[in-house]
């Protein structure tokens, strides 16, 4: 968590511990298209990501929903399909 002009911003390392994976799975399903990419914060001329509740609710459907496209789609071909 990183605090700016007294409000708390979520960033990715929160937002991997919430999800249970690591912080590159996090950023790799950004750079997939898996999930959609978080909101920016500007301050002055920092601009940084971060990850807050509403985000992360979208975040949580993103997933599962791809993941029960994989289990699908691995069902169909009777293969396994490999990780997000």
């Amino acid at each position: 968590m990183i605090t700016r002009n007294g409000k708390a911003y979520r960033t990715v390392a929160d937002a991997a511990q919430e999800l249970g994976v690591s912080a590159k799975t996090i950023r790799d399903w950004i750079q997939r298209g898996i999930i959609d990419h978080p909101p920016v914060v500007e301050h002055g001329i920092q601009t940084m990501t971060h990850f807050p509740a509403d985000y992360m609710r979208k975040v949580k459907e993103q997933i599962r929903e791809h993941r029960e496209k994989r289990a699908a789609a691995r069902n169909r071909s009777g293969r396994r399909i490999s990780k997000p």
